[in-house]
């Protein structure tokens, strides 16, 4: 059995490098679009609250956003090789009972149909609430703003959505990385 670590950065940025990017993206004039479901490899469970509004800020084909500056002081953090992809998730409150996505790993191996292990899966989050990433094996992250959990690829998990704050929003990376 493979041993997984998960790996938490409190205070990852400086307070100012997170008040730009928590200022730009929870406030008008950030572009989010609509995604009718959490999970993208996995099918759409056509219930009223699997749903989301995205950022792409960039993807393996190699479109980026005008806002992929916006997240340059978390890329100078991270010893990148490779992007597969970022993108951003805003999840508004849907209710008092947290929702629960499906577990899942952000990308499979289309000859496999299993998770990379050698790709790093980095989630910042945005905004402090109660929703948090919980893993196959119980273990719960917190949403606290300017935390950085990183993990490997074939790690499975979800994200469970807030009851306290109107929105959860994290941005998350899949990437190779130099060590």
């Amino acid at each position: 059995m493979t041993t997984h670590t998960i790996e938490i950065y409190d205070d990852f940025l400086s307070q100012e490098d997170h008040k730009i990017i928590h200022d730009k993206m929870m406030n008008m004039g950030f572009a989010w679009e609509y995604s009718n479901n959490k999970v993208y490899n996995l099918p759409h469970d056509a219930g009223l609250r699997d749903h989301q509004l995205v950022h792409m800020f960039f993807t393996k084909t190699g479109a980026m956003s005008s806002d992929i500056k916006l997240i340059n002081p978390i890329m100078m953090k991270l010893k990148v090789l490779a992007v597969h992809r970022i993108k951003a998730n805003l999840e508004l409150y849907t209710g008092d009972t947290a929702h629960e996505s499906d577990f899942h790993v952000d990308w499979k191996n289309p000859s496999t149909q299993e998770g990379n292990k050698n790709m790093t899966v980095g989630i910042y989050y945005v905004n402090t609430n109660n929703g948090y990433t919980e893993f196959e094996d119980g273990t719960k992250v917190e949403s606290v703003a300017n935390r950085f959990v990183s993990f490997a690829g074939d790690l499975i998990h979800r994200g469970v959505s807030q009851t306290d704050t109107k929105e959860r929003v994290v941005i998350n990376f899949n990437y190779f990385c130099d060590s």
